[in-house]
């Protein structure tokens, strides 16, 4: 991979998006490293050196079929990776080790200065609040359709009735399972 600049993606085992992006970046002869934050570990190490020369940031993030340098890295996309849970521990150590790996593995990817993000987890946690999108969408310009947000049914029901037609959405993709009982 050192003659090209490597497109990290993170992302979930099964995303299909994701496959077809990084089809296309094969495509192109473009060197990806696919990973999962949640497989931090045997499948996942990262190591980075802080206050170093030249670069601020040296180090490499390496799966078991790849290696990228993070000096050398293009972009980043980073498309609803998951974060390892560690339910082999206790619930106090399973937070903690869970927060070391998100600000440090997030920590040191948020510190690469050069490569184009796509999207950016700040940004997106930004943009995860819905009410405050619609208020930057109307601000710049764009038109708002009638939009409530509550949770008072009867607000709700005289909402839909002046709208005589409505869309429900959630607020923020979460994701669920779904259990049945035998």
């Amino acid at each position: 991979m050192t003659e090209e600049r490597p497109v990290l993606v993170a992302t979930e085992a099964d995303d299909i998006t994701a496959d077809m992006v990084i089809t296309e970046l094969n495509r192109r002869d473009v060197p990806v490293v696919r990973f999962n934050p949640a497989d931090i570990g045997e499948n996942l190490t990262v190591s980075a050196r802080f206050g170093t020369c030249p670069a601020p940031v040296v180090g490499q993030v390496r799966t078991p079929s790849r290696t990228a340098d993070v000096t050398e890295v293009r972009s980043v996309y980073w498309r609803r990776p998951e974060w390892p849970t560690f339910p082999h521990l206790s619930a106090d150590d399973s937070r903690f080790a869970a927060a070391q790996v998100r600000y440090g593995l997030g920590g040191t990817l948020y510190a690469l200065g050069g490569p184009l993000w796509v999207n950016h987890p700040l940004r997106i946690a930004a943009a995860d609040y819905k009410p405050a999108q619609l208020v930057l969408a109307q601000q710049l310009g764009f038109t708002i359709p009638p939009t409530l947000v509550t949770n008072d049914p009867d607000e709700a029901r005289e909402f839909v009735q002046a709208q005589r037609q409505a869309i429900f959405k959630t607020l923020r993709w979460t994701p669920t399972r779904v259990t049945t009982c035998r």
